[in-house]
């Protein structure tokens, strides 16, 4: 591996180290939710997100795979998958909780050299691998473009990252939306709100708290992708949190 990427390995081996083996979300969501009921509503509102555009998959890139929670997921949406990640303890992970897949195949490489032929796939999936790429914007864009070249003409990438309107450390959704040339984005909306103060999500910190059961998911979750996309209407510049994006490959 290329030594700029060393700080990668090291940080999300590190989770993968410190997280209960038991939990495939602690290592990838939040490593400070012990009580687990913010990472599994987090992951409830992803895949809910996910589930109206993501099905009958031929062919899937789950591009940062971490753990396996989404490879776990798409088994029944896609014929053959394949997920990558750069860090061997979140491999090793994601091989324990796929061992009884056999359409799920893993690679250990980094997301700026994918080890696949162009358009090798007719879906990508990228749920919070983008935001975390901080080396520099050139890092991201080439991110980007791996997954484009990798992704047959036609095909669809399903992306779901945290977005900033004032950016400090994170990108705005409109970054985003440049940043995948060759495409055009046929879905993008708020998911769920991440900030604090007045941009957090009441939902999510219900969760933390252990005041929401899991039998209320469904319920709480609608209701939280309601009220972010009332918060991003009405605070386009200053909204903060989970935003689906849907790329649609166009020919060359």
């Amino acid at each position: 591996m290329a030594e700029e990427y060393k700080s990668y390995e090291e940080k999300w081996g590190g989770r993968a180290k410190r997280a209960r083996k038991e939990d495939i979300l602690q290592s990838v969501i939040d490593p400070g939710d012990f009580g687990r009921g913010k990472n599994r509503f987090i992951d409830y509102v992803q895949k809910i997100a996910l589930s109206k555009h993501l099905v009958n998959a031929a062919s899937l890139l789950d591009f940062g795979c971490g753990t396996g929670r989404f490879l776990l997921w798409s088994s029944s949406r896609a014929s053959w998958i394949v997920g990558i990640d750069i860090t061997r303890e979140m491999i090793l992970l994601a091989k324990g909780h796929t061992r009884n897949l056999a359409n799920v195949r893993l690679v250990r490489c980094s997301c700026n050299h994918l080890p696949f032929r162009d358009e090798s796939f007719d879906n990508v999936l990228d749920v919070a691998v983008l935001q975390v790429l901080v080396l520099g914007e050139d890092d991201c864009v080439n991110a980007v473009n791996e997954m484009v070249r990798v992704l047959k003409t036609g095909g669809k990438a399903y992306v779901i990252e945290q977005v900033q309107g004032t950016p400090t450390t994170m990108r705005s959704h409109e970054d985003y939306l440049k940043m995948f040339r060759g495409c055009t984005c046929v879905v993008h909306k708020p998911v769920m709100r991440r900030g604090w103060g007045k941009s957090s999500s009441k939902m999510v910190v219900l969760a933390w708290k252990k005041k929401m059961p899991p039998f209320a998911f469904p319920l709480f979750g609608r209701i939280e992708m309601i009220m972010a996309k009332r918060h991003f209407e009405k605070r386009r510049a200053s909204f903060d949190g989970d935003y689906l994006f849907v790329f649609e490959k166009g020919a060359t």
